[in-house]
């Protein structure tokens, strides 16, 4: 949700890497969760649940988290944003 994204951003702005921004996202929440065996990384034998975004995170976090172009659960595309005429 919103928040989440709130607190992605801040700690983006507070100087962390993208790359670890990231991983705080992804990896390091499903160990917390203990489901770091199924997800939170990309690689053989591992659910398909993935966010693919319009835009550069390098070059403008806050906006490009904002603009989601595709989302994958267990390798499925569920949503799909519609190309801009």
């Amino acid at each position: 949700g919103e928040g989440a994204v709130d607190v992605l951003v801040s700690y983006y702005e507070a100087g962390v890497s993208v790359e670890d921004v990231l991983r705080f996202a992804t990896y390091n929440a499903a160990q917390a969760l203990r489901i770091a065996d199924k997800v939170g990384t990309i690689k053989p034998g591992m659910q398909a649940d993935l966010i693919a975004f319009n835009g550069d995170l390098s070059t403008n976090f806050s906006q490009t988290l904002s603009n989601v172009a595709l989302v994958m659960r267990q390798g499925q595309v569920v949503y799909r944003a519609r190309k801009k005429r």
